[in-house]
């Protein structure tokens, strides 16, 4: 479980900074770049929000696990 709480971390700051850098470039977080910066955090957080969502679904669809 650990492993895959770890996993998870990972991969999602590494998306989390891949979209912050297609968003921002090499600039830094100024107050003339903060839209770019929050328009960055949306889209992060729709996606998380869709893989969240696809994650419940699934989890539904499974059914009870029996003991």
């Amino acid at each position: 479980v650990a492993t895959m709480r770890l996993i998870g971390q990972m991969l999602s700051m590494a998306t989390a900074t891949l979209v912050l850098s297609v968003y921002l470039g090499s600039r830094s977080i100024e107050p003339d770049t903060y839209p770019l910066f929050l328009g960055s955090m949306k889209t992060v957080l729709s996606l998380f929000t869709i893989m969240c969502l696809a994650g419940i679904y699934f989890s539904l669809r499974r059914g009870k696990i029996l003991e």
